[in-house]
C-alpha cells in the first residue's frame, strides 16, 4: 500500500518527500483503523457479550466476565489486527528474483 501511495503522490506531481509523506499517510490510515475497531470492540461487542453473560443462567459465561476473558480477547483481537496492517501496509513487495 505504501508504494501506491508513494505513486499517487507523484502522479499529483509530489516529488519532495514522497516517501515521508506516504508513511506518514499509511501511519495515519492503520491508527485510524485501529481505533475504530478499538471503539466498536469495546463500546459494542463487549457490552452485549457481558448483558448476555450477566443474564444466562449457567456459571461459565460470568466467570468468563468474572475473570475478563472477553476483554482480554479482545486486546489479543486489536494486536493481532494491528500487526497485520503493519506488515501488509508498510512491507514493500519483494521482487521476483530469477536464476
Amino acid at each position: 500500500m505504501q508504494q501506491q501511495v508513494i505513486r499517487w503522490l507523484k502522479e499529483a506531481g509530489l516529488q519532495h518527500y514522497t516517501d515521508t509523506a506516504a508513511l506518514l499517510i499509511v501511519l495515519a490510515a492503520i491508527i485510524l483503523i485501529s481505533v475504530l475497531t478499538h471503539l466498536i470492540l469495546h463500546h459494542a461487542l463487549l457490552p452485549q457479550l457481558r448483558r448476555h453473560a450477566e443474564q444466562s443462567r449457567h456459571r461459565w459465561p460470568k466467570a468468563m466476565i468474572h475473570n475478563r476473558l472477553f476483554s482480554r480477547f479482545v486486546w489479543l483481537m486489536q494486536g493481532v489486527l494491528f500487526k497485520l496492517q503493519t506488515e501488509l501496509f508498510c512491507t514493500t513487495p519483494s521482487r521476483s528474483t530469477r536464476y
